[in-house]
């Protein structure tokens, strides 16, 4: 929480909420390919996994899959303040994970690895596993979406 209080013409005082959005509440592979993306490309922030500070940085050396870091460090999906906190980024990743302004991870996945048909009847991207290779063929779309806030 933050408490602003202001002494202009009167006192004001604000009493601020933080709050996150979760990305991916049921994560999938999907969600494990993207967190090994993310981990390799510094999107995420290490202050949101000080427990599982070695494992993030395993992944982001190419040691271990995303998918473990989903598993291990969040039960409750993947959320926008797990990505760090630049200018834009949380927002983009919003709409893309939930199909809004022309964005839309399963329609970018779907493109890098053909479709089929998901177990509620809606297409889904031929994906079983987040391993490196599927993370290499996911990349370059996944690094056209976020260009902005690459730092390697």
């Amino acid at each position: 929480m933050d408490l602003e209080i202001s002494f202009e013409d009167s006192i004001t005082v604000t009493l601020g909420v933080k709050s996150a959005g979760a990305l991916e509440q049921y994560p999938d592979v999907t969600t494990g390919l993207f967190v090994g993306y993310a981990a390799t490309r510094g999107l995420l922030d290490p202050s949101r996994f000080p427990a599982h500070r070695e494992l993030l940085a395993a992944i982001g050396k190419r040691k271990a899959q995303g998918s473990e870091l989903v598993k291990q460090a969040l039960p409750r999906g993947l959320w926008d303040d797990h990505l760090r906190d630049a200018p834009g980024l949380r927002e983009m990743a919003w709409r893309w994970f939930h199909n809004m302004n022309g964005l839309w991870i399963t329609a970018d996945l779907k493109k890098t690895f053909g479709k089929r048909a998901g177990s509620f009847g809606h297409d889904e991207p031929k994906l079983d596993d987040d391993t490196w290779d599927a993370v290499d063929k996911a990349a370059p779309i996944l690094d056209k979406r976020f260009a902005a806030w690459l730092t390697k």
